[in-house]
């Protein structure tokens, strides 16, 4: 199968024994068996086969140019060395990096690989119980396109689209206020049995676009987002922090004067109760907490300790960008949407919204598609008084913007929180990977500033995909995938980006350039994080993203590294928060919608999710999506029911049971 799928056979096997050699743990690694893996991928998807075909042969067109003679055809102490001069040349380097990446996926789900470094790509039938799905009653409020045969037509008081951070909270305080609500999902409602851990697969189901969602600029920036019921809380790690009082008084400057921190608090007291947060299980933050301690006091810093999260009982699967396994994660999957199901509110599942119900300004509802029980395509028609999207800061403002909404501010304003990586080998430390918290472990004592710091641990899938090196600096250091601490940061960022339609693609395009006062932040947070390693004890640092950079070993390594000319594309830089693209704010002119959410000039039209959120936070930003959404969807219900203020909410009954955190 392996000779069908890759014309470039001999090729592609002279390629694997250059850039994955054996190593002194990951020894007998078949390349045959590589091949192999991938053909079976490639044969469900032809298109990515020709792709892959047309590198190799690209592989073979520029060895002729560098040497007259075929790739296939050198030795392998010609090919080693022809590596050796690519890699200083950054469009070849940049290329074969590329091409390498079918070839260390393969490679990294190869279970050789997996048993030799102690790691796994799943979860241990050990570690978790078996799950035997249950039905219960609040599902029968829940509606999948795929097992639908005809058109739907229904009324409701609301619609809201999406379920993620804004989405779902919204649903179920305007559901619990007695409100028919209806919510639709262009993803599919995952259940905790589905959440078997295999990265490959989760990745398929519930990312967007198998998470390779970006911005482009002068760095290429990866952003992944969720797509199924839950959004993106769904993939997140499940910290928990409230909008700092600085932000809030920013936001109040700027004309939005009703966001004290006396207003927001039982805001954030509800939806801390519901997702029941806490300081993260010491047990299962792990060794990583024990070096960024270790580096921080050497450093003088004081703020650091376990990050809140919304994992009560969590087991350190060490899963939760994946979908939790265990079910601790009160990702909106399981928390908010069964709530506001278990109150009457109707979920259709499946469902792409495309056009908005409209007369003149007047915003009567939502027209939505899928594909039926035969895969036959079916229409939902929602008609309701209030339209509510919650689709997040990219495709909200794309949805506007296909349905004739305009506004001098739309999509603008977008902020990510750029986020760097620091990794450092400890080579006696053990940090079981396989057993702790993907993000447990936080430094704040430079928030103020822009910079927050927060310890990790990755799936091994994941450590060796982001490794940019090739060869037998990429194999040792996937063999040391159990002594390698992650350390990342994350900067509020000054810089703004867009979010632009394109009709013709299908799909929106982000841009998004770091500014010069940005990346002296992220260079700074490089700065610290390798001192803090340093501090901690590490025995050697790695710049993630470029190859170029070796091994730190020092004070005086790393200080000479940043004494070059550095550029943002010089680093591995990721963003999990974008915001602000459709902002409230105090006046048409600084946003797109007002303090209540309400999209200025469109009658019954409402914005709630990240990108109704004014700007950059410094902190993750899931808690104050979900207060903002639950304060406005709390506002809205007055306004429909016509209630006073006395009238018994959910948020003053949370608060009254003395939840607040």
């Amino acid at each position: 199968m392996a000779t069908e799928i890759f014309p470039a056979q001999k090729t592609a096997l002279a390629f694997i024994e250059v850039i994955l050699p054996p190593g002194e743990i990951i020894a007998d690694v078949n390349p045959g068996a590589l091949l192999s893996s991938i053909a079976r991928t490639l044969g469900r998807a032809p298109g990515l086969a020709l792709i892959l075909f047309i590198g190799l042969w690209l592989l073979e067109l520029r060895c002729f140019l560098s040497t007259g003679k075929l790739y296939r055809s050198l030795r392998l102490k010609q090919r080693l060395q022809l590596h050796q001069n690519w890699l200083h040349k950054k469009p070849t380097s940049f290329y074969l990096r590329i091409l390498s990446l079918p070839f260390k996926l393969s490679y990294t789900l190869n279970d050789t690989t997996v048993t030799q470094v102690r790691a796994h790509n799943d979860i241990q039938a050990n570690r978790i119980q078996a799950i035997t799905p249950t039905q219960e009653r609040w599902q029968s409020n829940l509606a999948k396109a795929s097992e639908l045969e005809s058109n739907n037509e229904i009324e409701a008081d609301v619609v809201i689209i999406g379920t993620g951070a804004g989405g779902a909270p919204a649903a179920y305080e305007l559901a619990s206020r007695g409100l028919a609500v209806v919510l639709i999902e262009e993803g599919r409602y995952y259940q905790r049995a589905d959440f078997n851990g295999s990265v490959f697969e989760m990745m398929q189901k519930l990312y967007r676009n198998f998470g390779a969602t970006g911005t482009l600029g002068n760095a290429v920036i990866a952003m992944p987002l969720g797509k199924n019921v839950g959004g993106t809380t769904t993939i997140n790690s499940g910290t928990c922090m409230r909008t700092p009082s600085e932000v809030l008084e920013t936001w109040r400057s700027q004309g939005l004067e009703s966001l004290t921190d006396e207003e927001m608090k039982p805001y954030f007291n509800a939806v801390e109760y519901h997702l029941k947060v806490q300081p993260a299980n010491e047990k299962y933050v792990g060794t990583i907490g024990d070096v960024v301690k270790k580096g921080a006091n050497a450093m003088g810093y004081s703020q650091h300790g376990p990050l809140k999260r919304n994992a009560e009982g969590c087991e350190g699967l060490g899963l939760c960008q994946f979908g939790c396994p265990s079910g601790a994660k009160q990702s909106t999957n399981v928390s908010y949407i069964p709530m506001a199901l278990r109150n009457g509110a109707m979920l259709y599942s499946e469902f792409k919204a495309k056009r908005l119900l409209r007369k003149g300004n007047q915003v009567q509802g939502v027209v939505a598609y899928g594909k039926g029980r035969h895969g036959k395509p079916i229409k939902l028609i929602v008609r309701a008084q209030k339209t509510i999207l919650s689709m997040g800061a990219v495709y909200t403002p794309d949805f506007l913007n296909y349905n004739g909404i305009h506004h001098p501010r739309l999509g603008k304003n977008l902020s990510i929180h750029p986020s760097g990586v620091i990794t450092a080998l400890y080579k006696q430390r053990n940090f079981n990977h396989s057993e702790t918290i993907p993000q447990g472990y936080g430094v704040f004592d430079l928030a103020s500033r822009g910079l927050v710091f927060e310890g990790g641990t990755p799936p091994f899938i994941v450590h060796s995909m982001v490794n940019p090196r090739l060869g037998k600096p990429y194999v040792a250091e996937t063999e040391q995938f159990q002594h390698t601490a992650y350390l990342g940061f994350m900067i509020k960022d000054s810089s703004r980006g867009r979010v632009r339609s394109t009709p013709l693609l299908g799909f929106p395009i982000l841009s998004y350039r770091m500014n010069k006062a940005d990346f002296k932040l992220f260079l700074e947070g490089v700065r610290i994080l390798a001192e803090l390693h340093l501090n901690a004890g590490a025995d050697a640092l790695y710049v993630t993203g470029n190859p170029k950079y070796g091994p730190i070993h020092n004070h005086q390594e790393l200080k000479q590294l940043l004494q070059q000319t550095l550029k943002p594309l010089d680093f591995l830089i990721s963003a999990y928060h974008p915001l602000g693209t459709c902002g409230i704010a105090g006046s048409k002119k600084l946003g797109v919608c007002d303090s209540d959410h309400k999209v200025f000039g469109q009658e019954n039209l409402y914005v709630m999710d990240g990108s109704s959120v004014p700007s950059a936070l410094g902190v993750n930003p899931q808690i104050t999506i979900m207060a903002l959404a639950t304060r406005a969807a709390s506002h809205l219900a007055d306004q429909l029911l016509n209630q006073s203020s006395q009238i018994e909410t959910p948020i003053k009954q949370a608060n009254q049971r003395g939840h607040a955190l």
